[in-house]
């Protein structure tokens, strides 16, 4: 690292040559004059027209233009900057990303393929970023809720290239190809300091004290405030408050170690955790197409015992995990290895019951399926119609294997599933199920058992036409051992006395043309005597009237 005040030490500027610093006025470029400098040699390098060079004086007030002097300040105005635009190419548009050109009042959206030029005015939102790269080799970007300007961008020739950027809010990446010549800069302006590079890959943000904090990842870059500049080695950053010089710079944290990913696809919401990295006050994690985290998808801000969720739009494909320290005054470290995620949509969740055609006599069905979701939600509609539009049963939040529907009506219904992942998102339909809640018959009322000698008669109610009833008759109060079980198309029977002595029971149910049967009836009841002695004490009385006849 290396701090240089700009008036006493301008001749010790070798990483910037003729370094580029900012000028109060965005319209001007200041060129700080180095040793050997002259005014015909910094138009030659910078100037469309070196024969402009008596205005470059008369604005800088020199007595002598021959006369210049190390730490000295030129100020040239941006339109007298040679070259030709080098223009940006919009290669990734995520999100909430917009332009304003120089000369327009309206934001317009940015597409992949637009072309940024100078004085154009970028903005991203909370969801957006973009990726630009300049015909010259350099490539910016964009990270969500940040605001640029480009102030200029040139291309003098293949080894001279000018770009200056003024960054309004947010954070910006710049990746500043590597080239030898004299006049190439790159450099991001803030409210509060100015960072210039050339062949070197950092990171700068303004938050909204307007304190600027710059990091560098490849290379170094100077950082200048209040006349004083630092050089930001690689892996190292700084911190530059309003009003002040930067602070010395320091080392970066290391990024963290990605926790228990899992090697199958996963369907969001998506978690993870990352290792305990002892510098860090939290972390910051994107979810990126690309292994180089240019288009990133979702970010996420986190401590370091708190788990990263992201529960955004996803589709299916793979994406890439990055993860980056940040220290306890903001400063943020380079980013993790990238770690591939593997998304995926899940496939509709196929319940094993009820099957295609069910009938049931219950006023309530149980829909199952093999486990649990794995998304943790099913989305479960019962209609009565086959579009889905009379639904009576319309439920997002079920979360066990087992749902037991609300009573139904009789009549046909239609069912179908999807499994719900993310914030809301579902997977497609099942093919819909036709099932059938059936209404029974209302059990019949069986009258009291009437025994005609070696019949034994009952009646039941009569349950309309179509129904056939059910007779059972049997000696235990459960009928597994059934005596006789006849089915008659009138609701009535005759059945045979048994001929063992005992307690019988005999019920009735009413069964629909369907083949739905009604619950069965109070059960009645009726006993057959011994026979022998028993029998025949039973038939003295009648014996004794016969014999007082005949008398």
């Amino acid at each position: 690292m290396k701090t240089i005040r700009l008036p006493a030490a301008a001749a010790a500027l070798w990483f910037f040559g003729t370094a580029v610093l900012a000028a109060q006025d965005a319209g001007l470029v200041a060129i700080t004059v180095v040793k050997g400098d002259t005014l015909n040699n910094i138009c030659r390098a910078y100037l469309v027209e070196r024969a402009v060079w008596p205005k470059i004086a008369v604005l800088n007030r020199l007595a002598n233009p021959n006369l210049i002097f190390p730490g000295q300040k030129i100020d040239i105005p941006l339109e007298y900057i040679g070259g030709f635009e080098d223009e940006g190419t919009v290669t990734i548009a995520v999100g909430e990303a917009v332009r304003r050109a120089k000369k327009d009042k309206e934001w317009t959206p940015l597409r992949p393929g637009d072309v940024v030029h100078s004085g154009d005015e970028l903005k991203t939102g909370g969801d957006g970023g973009l990726f630009i790269s300049f015909a010259g080799g350099n490539t910016l970007q964009l990270m969500p809720e940040a605001r640029l300007t480009v102030l200029v961008t040139k291309k003098i020739d293949d080894l001279n290239i000018f770009q200056r950027i003024l960054l309004g809010a947010g954070k910006a990446v710049a990746r500043i190809k590597d080239v030898t010549g004299r006049s190439s800069r790159f450099e991001v302006k803030t409210p509060s300091a100015v960072a210039a590079a050339r062949g070197t890959v950092f990171r700068v943000g303004l938050d909204e004290t307007e304190t600027t904090r710059a990091e560098t990842l490849q290379g170094q870059i100077g950082v200048e405030a209040q006349a004083v500049l630092e050089i930001v080695g690689e892996g190292e950053g700084t911190i530059v408050h309003k009003d002040q010089a930067p602070q010395k710079p320091r080392k970066l944290p290391p990024p963290p170690a990605v926790l228990d990913i899992p090697a199958e696809e996963q369907f969001p919401p998506l978690r993870f955790r990352f290792s305990k990295v002892e510098e860090a006050a939290g972390y910051r994690v994107f979810l990126a197409r690309d292994a180089e985290g240019r288009e990133i998808i979702l970010q996420a801000a986190v401590r370091p015992e708190e788990a990263a969720v992201f529960d955004g739009l996803l589709h299916e494909g793979t994406y890439y995990l990055i993860a980056q320290s940040i220290d306890a005054d903001g400063l943020e470290g380079p980013g993790s290895a990238p770690v591939p995620v593997r998304v995926g949509i899940p496939l509709p969740p196929e319940p094993s019951s009820p099957v295609e055609g069910a009938m049931f006599t219950a006023t309530f069905i149980d829909v199952v399926w093999p486990e649990p979701p794995r998304t943790g939600r099913y989305h479960l509609q019962i209609a009565e119609d086959e579009d889905f539009n009379r639904l009576v049963v319309d439920r997002t939040d079920l979360a066990a294997a087992v749902f037991r529907t609300p009573a139904l009506s009789p009549g046909f219904y239609r069912l179908r599933a999807s499994a719900v992942y993310g914030q809301g998102r579902e997977s497609a339909f099942t093919a819909p199920r036709r099932f059938q809640i059936i209404a029974l018959p209302d059990a019949p009322l069986l009258s009291e058992p009437d025994i005609d000698g070696r019949r034994v008669f009952f009646t039941c109610t009569n349950r309309g036409p179509g129904i056939v009833y059910r007779f059972q008759l049997a000696r235990d109060d459960r009928f597994l051992g059934l005596v006789e079980e006849r089915l008659s198309p009138d609701p009535e029977i005759a059945f045979l006395k048994p001929d063992e002595a005992g307690l019988y029971r005999a019920r009735v149910a009413a069964v629909a043309p369907s083949g739905v049967e009604s619950p069965f009836s109070a059960v009645r009841t009726f006993r057959v005597l011994k026979g022998g002695v028993f029998r025949f004490l039973c038939l003295i009385p009648a014996i004794a009237l016969l014999l007082v006849l005949l008398i």
